[in-house]
């Protein structure tokens, strides 16, 4: 994303703020509070949103070296040196995360997942002060199952308030206001740069449009792969079954792209297909992990871009604190 956009944005927002101090102006901008307070709300919630995110990112980052380290805690007294360092780290973030969801707007306090990781967070420290391999395996899986739903559950949720944003038409509401403005005698000169911030809303609501439709196509895609991951160790009845389906979902999310990935992600399922039709089931096992890995790094790409604009976002909600201080 250009973060020139959001910032153009933001610098038109704030020219609404100082045009706020002519009466007569005034009194075309309050007739859009309800607007703007709005789209203020909304913006809230996705900064909200994008720092439970990045916590949960943060623990599927630390969740991999759990794993092993756990693995050989078992018959190698060495890991516990590792382990005693880590899990207090995870549980701090454990604890940031349960901080974080506890404000109700997000809507995901009494969700499953927070359970499992206030669980994880408990067994892992009573384990790695007693060095209880058992308890560390039950605490490991509780934190395996809470990363299994809790990220895919806040990145839902992230996505519904991008689309209410999108829905509030605040290009179409500014545009309006502008209307409203030059009706009352505001020139384009005085307006400034609220001006320049129409057309940068219209990019805006485009790329966000955009990447919330191929955000979404990936976490389908990335739910249906994990699904038959799942079972693919000792069954590929679920890959045979669903395969056609699932990389008809990536060829049209790739229709039209000559990136390397997308390139790479199409040889990919063309061969995995292949395999699946002569019944080369340990060639197609291999296909389906370099396809599942490929497919994750795209849509984590995405996932990224979005997180990235709901940070940018945050300066047009600052602007958009001033403006209604200066309407009152």
């Amino acid at each position: 994303p250009d973060p020139g956009i959001v910032a153009s944005i933001a610098e038109g927002v704030n020219a609404l703020a100082s045009l706020a101090r002519n009466p007569v102006a005034l009194e075309a901008i309050s007739g859009f509070r309800v607007d703007f307070e709005n789209a203020r709300a909304q913006i809230g919630l996705l900064g909200a949103y994008k720092s439970l995110h990045e916590l949960l990112q943060e623990l599927e980052v630390r969740y991999p070296p759990l794993d092993a380290d756990s693995r050989r805690a078992g018959t190698d007294p060495g890991a516990w040196n590792t382990l005693i360092q880590s899990i207090p780290e995870i549980s701090d973030i454990i604890a940031e995360v349960a901080a974080q969801a506890a404000n109700r707007a997000l809507g995901v306090s009494a969700a499953l997942w927070l359970t499992q990781l206030a669980q994880a967070r408990g067994t892992l420290t009573a384990a790695a002060e007693s060095e209880d391999a058992a308890g560390l395996n039950r605490g490991r899986a509780d934190l395996k199952r809470a990363l299994g739903r809790g990220p895919s559950q806040v990145n839902t949720r992230m996505v519904a308030t991008v689309d209410v944003l999108l829905q509030s038409n605040m290009g179409a509401r500014m545009a309006a206001a502008r209307a409203q403005l030059t009706a009352v005698g505001v020139t384009d000169a005085e307006l400034g740069s609220f001006v320049q911030s129409l057309s940068a809303l219209v990019t805006l609501r485009d790329r966000l449009q955009a990447i919330r439709d191929e955000h979404n196509g990936w976490q389908e895609v990335e739910n249906q792969l994990s699904r038959i991951e799942d079972t693919l160790a000792t069954d590929s009845s679920e890959l045979e079954a669903t395969w056609g389906d699932v990389s008809g979902l990536a060829a049209q999310l790739m229709n039209g792209r000559s990136d390397d990935w997308a390139t790479r992600l199409l040889k990919l399922g063309a061969d995995l297909q292949t395999a699946l039709s002569t019944r080369d089931l340990s060639l197609a096992r291999r296909l389906f992990a370099q396809f599942r890995s490929a497919a994750s790094r795209r849509f984590r790409r995405v996932d990224d871009e979005l997180v990235q604009i709901c940070h940018e976002l945050q300066d047009v909600g600052a602007a958009l604190d001033t403006l209604l201080r200066a309407i009152g």
